[in-house]
């Protein structure tokens, strides 16, 4: 599994190299598209999400792309602070001009937290131990809205099929993101 996450990292590095250097193939081309999803959390607990996409429109009113993924996570309570990163292979199928289903199998590097408590002060302290790769398969669907021609911003509830204890997510996740 780790080789197929180093297989999509280098494809989206490269296929950003690659756009870059023919910006004028992909200006016309309409059916490259870019997005992703970015998230913030400030407070005792902080989290920023970052999360770019690059993707593909087939004439079929199917989408499929990649995508990166990096969590910073800092809680101020136990002054620990951490991240994970990890990609994913997405696949959209557009039901109408508006709603879309969708399917994702993500690939994340998480940090294992070891949680301990002094019996004498009662303080607890975290701290992290080893980490681990843990794969979530995501299905459900979305809503876009259109903003302009070739852009969109979109609402997906998605279940995490591949549910577990070690999982980052609890059922149902909700993203909000855009497209280019």
């Amino acid at each position: 599994m780790k080789k197929s996450i180093i297989y999509a990292i280098i494809f989206v590095i490269a296929a950003a190299i690659n756009l870059q250097a023919q910006e004028k193939i992909t200006m016309l081309n309409p059916n490259i598209f870019f997005g992703g999803n970015f998230g913030l959390q400030f407070g005792s607990i902080t989290q920023i999400n970052l999360s770019p996409t690059v993707g593909y429109r087939f004439p079929n009113q199917i989408s499929a792309g990649v995508g990166l993924t990096y969590d910073y996570y800092n809680d101020s309570r136990y002054q620990f602070s951490t991240s994970a990163y990890g990609a994913s292979i997405f696949g959209r199928y557009n039901i109408n001009k508006y709603l879309f289903a969708h399917v994702e199998l993500e690939n994340l590097n998480m940090a294992q937290l070891d949680i301990s408590t002094n019996p004498i002060t009662n303080i607890s302290t975290i701290s992290e131990s080893d980490r681990y790769w843990i794969t979530s398969f995501f299905v459900g669907g979305g809503y876009r809205q259109l903003i302009g021609e070739r852009s969109s911003a979109y609402i997906m509830v998605l279940w995490n099929l591949n549910q577990s204890t070690k999982s980052p997510y609890s059922n149902p996740i909700i993203k909000i993101g855009f497209d280019i």
